[in-house]
């Protein structure tokens, strides 16, 4: 199992999951805004690491996501 800490809506819940759970999945069961840049330990997720599991990403233990709003005239 997987200890995902998730900073959404301005708070921090953690969050048990599989690591063969693919982190489109997550995002998606976790209910975030699909228009929000989400963060994995401090670094964007792109497009081709979305539909990977956090096994393939190498998470073993635990790890953060975050959502980021993109502004480009804030």
């Amino acid at each position: 199992m997987i200890t995902v800490t998730l900073n959404a809506n301005g708070r921090r819940t953690t969050v048990l999951t599989n690591e063969d759970k693919k982190i489109s999945e997550f995002i998606s069961e976790q209910g975030l805004n699909p228009n929000l840049v989400p963060y994995l330990d401090g670094a964007p997720i792109t497009a081709d690491k979305m539909n990977k599991t956090f096994a393939e990403l190498e998470i073993e233990d635990t790890c953060v996501i975050s959502p980021v709003v993109k502004t480009n005239n804030a």
